[in-house]
């Protein structure tokens, strides 16, 4: 599947409740956590990140990074260095700072659904 000219791979599938505020041509799609980078807000690993595919993101917004290092979850902050820094919410996690053109803010995250351990 490509997303904004990205790939991003497809491992399974799960049903999600809809996403309400879509317009029309929105695209949304969900991600599976992987890790603990997001702990300290509730989001574990497992957990899905519904996105909105293309949505422009906020200073501090939560979205769906590709970063040359692959796709990653990430509160994204522009700076006046004209790079993006994208900061976790675990402490024991370091914050990446990007060049702008480096990163792509594929979408920003809506809402996360905790996954059930039969799908």
């Amino acid at each position: 599947m490509t997303i904004a000219n990205h790939w991003i791979p497809i491992e399974g599938w799960s049903k999600i409740t809809p996403l309400a505020g879509v317009r029309p041509g929105e695209h949304v799609y969900a991600l599976l956590t992987v890790g603990d980078s997001l702990i300290d807000e509730d989001i574990h690993e497992g957990d899905l990140l519904i996105f909105v595919c293309g949505r422009q993101s906020r200073p501090g917004d939560l979205c769906v990074v590709q970063t040359p290092l692959g796709l990653t979850a990430k509160f994204a902050h522009p700076n006046e260095e004209g790079e993006i820094v994208l900061k976790s919410a675990n402490e024991r996690i370091e914050e990446q700072i990007w060049p702008r053109t480096d990163v792509v803010i594929v979408g920003v995250v809506q809402r996360v659904e905790r996954r059930r351990a039969s799908q």
